[in-house]
């Protein structure tokens, strides 16, 4: 099956704080998903 979407070893960090370490995701053709959590105001 073809990927849609694919991240590997994502690494983000927000004022020197590694938030995510390594983050591998694929998402294929036709596969449905749902992402969620909080949304915070800074």
């Amino acid at each position: 099956m073809a990927s849609t979407l694919e991240i590997k070893d994502l690494h983000v960090s927000i004022e020197d704080k590694e938030i995510l370490k390594g983050v591998n995701l694929t998402i294929n053709t036709d596969e449905n998903t749902c992402d969620y959590g909080t949304k915070r105001d800074r």
